[in-house]
């Protein structure tokens, strides 16, 4: 089967080595490719910068909207409600630091959408695997990653990697009514991924942030579920 494995998103630190370092043991006979989003720092090893846009809307304007209702409802129950936790995160959601971070949750799937298209597109991959660089993937095994690609490819349902620990960890199970795809480590079809989506979404102002993105340019179109793989990642 012919996987290629694409690394997509910012670089926050040195610990991207160990990640690339293992994804290479776990994966010996991938392709590899490495893009980020130009200015945003140089590296030896990234094949391509692409140029980071600026969105022109907020995906999440409709979360901030509830956050603002929940937040005078908490205001209006009286005593300190300074002091309440709920009352401290809906107050740093609804700041412009919070509310901004909504213009850049879709940039993920299209620096996916971009990168898979300059590629990936005809070259036959069978299967794609889309990577962040702030994990820490030393819990996955080969025989797990191994699994979970000819799962994915068989039965035409995208595998996706989680940080929700559970018991045992080493599980996967099918997800059909949660309409968010866990987004550490995406592995889907090259058949079952459309940039142009992507990017008509993007333009029409109408792709989900995160999770919700994924779900909606990866099950949707298509009417299927997803496998979650959980408590094998974490963020470093």
């Amino acid at each position: 089967m012919k996987v290629a494995v694409i690394y997509s998103g910012l670089i926050p630190d040195e610990s991207y080595k160990d990640n690339i370092w293992h994804m290479k043991t776990l994966l010996p006979d991938a392709d590899f490719y490495y893009t980020t989003w130009k200015g945003r720092g140089e590296w030896d090893f990234i094949d391509h910068y692409f140029d980071e846009p600026f969105i022109k809307y907020n995906c999440e304007n409709h979360i901030h909207k509830d956050m603002i209702r929940k937040f005078r409802e908490i205001q209006n129950e009286g005593g300190d409600y300074r002091e309440s936790p709920k009352f401290q995160k809906f107050e740093w959601l609804i700041k412009h630091e919070g509310r901004s971070l909504g213009r850049n949750r879709v940039k993920q799937h299209l620096i996916h959408a971009l990168a898979v298209e300059k590629f990936c597109e005809g070259k036959d991959y069978d299967i794609i695997i889309r990577i962040r660089y702030d994990l820490n993937v030393k819990k996955l095994t080969k025989d797990f990653i191994d699994f979970s690609i000819d799962l994915c490819y068989n039965e035409k349902k995208p595998v996706a990697f989680g940080a929700v620990v559970v018991d045992p960890p080493e599980t996967l199970c099918e997800i059909g009514d949660m309409k968010a795809l866990p987004d550490f480590i995406i592995i889907h079809r090259e058949d079952m991924f459309a940039p142009d989506l992507v990017k008509s979404l993007i333009k029409c102002k109408k792709m989900e942030g995160a999770e919700g993105g994924w779900y909606n340019v990866m099950c949707r179109p298509y009417n299927v579920n997803y496998y979650a793989a959980y408590d094998m990642v974490n963020m470093t």
